[in-house]
C-alpha cells in the first residue's frame, strides 16, 4: 500500500500513520505464532531424541520437516543455531512459501 501512496512514502510520515500501527501488530502476531511453533516443535524434538536414545531406535527411516533439520543444524564447532536464527529461517520459509502460492 505504501508504494501507491506516494505521501506515505517518507519514513516520517509513515511511522505516525494508521498502516505502520498495523504492520507493526501484523509483524507480532508473526513474530509470536513463529516462536510458540518453534519452542513446541523443540520440546517434541527434544523429546523424541531422548526416546530415541533409551530406546536405541534409528532416525534415519523418519522423514525430517524443515524445522527439524534446522534444530539439528550444526557448524564446524558443534555449536546449533539460536533461537532467533531458527524464527529468521522459519519467517523467511513462510514468506517464500506464500510468494509461491501466490504467484
Amino acid at each position: 500500500m505504501r508504494i501507491y501512496k506516494f505521501w506515505l512514502r517518507p519514513e516520517i510520515i509513515y511511522r505516525f500513520s494508521s498502516l505502520k500501527k498495523e504492520q507493526d501488530k501484523n509483524i507480532e502476531i508473526i513474530h509470536t505464532l513463529t516462536e510458540k511453533v518453534i519452542q513446541q516443535r523443540k520440546k517434541e524434538y527434544q523429546s523424541r531424541k531422548q526416546q530415541q536414545s533409551e530406546t536405541g531406535e534409528s532416525e534415519e527411516a523418519r522423514w525430517s520437516v524443515f524445522l527439524d533439520s534446522l534444530l539439528d543444524a550444526r557448524d564446524e564447532n558443534g555449536v546449533g543455531l539460536t533461537d532467533e536464527d531458527i524464527k529468521s529461517e522459519v519467517i523467511t520459509m513462510m514468506f517464500a512459501v506464500s510468494l509461491i502460492i501466490l504467484s
